[in-house]
């Protein structure tokens, strides 16, 4: 797995520190490599931990990749669902 440095910035968008790695960011801050990895992508909507934003230095956001018959089949429940919801 290869590291990836990552930054601590305050809410006037000042870097406060950077780190070589997510472990290394996540034992000096307590949490979970896990849990500041979401925050580095701001996955599931997490924006800010602790008052701090958090990214990866090189600023690119890991994108997930969603298969085309995962996207079909929720595309398919959704047509379902709005087809109760309207009673048809």
């Amino acid at each position: 797995m290869r590291k990836r440095p990552i930054q601590k910035i305050n809410d006037k968008g000042k870097i406060v520190k950077e780190y070589p790695s997510i472990r290394e960011g996540a034992d000096a801050e307590g949490v979970s490599p896990a849990v500041l990895y979401h925050y580095c992508c701001q996955s599931y909507g997490y924006k800010s931990l602790r008052g701090y934003t958090w990214r990866f230095t090189d600023g690119k956001k890991v994108k997930k990749v969603v298969s085309q018959n995962r996207k079909k089949h929720a595309l398919e429940q959704r047509r379902v669902w709005l087809k109760k919801m309207r009673g048809a």
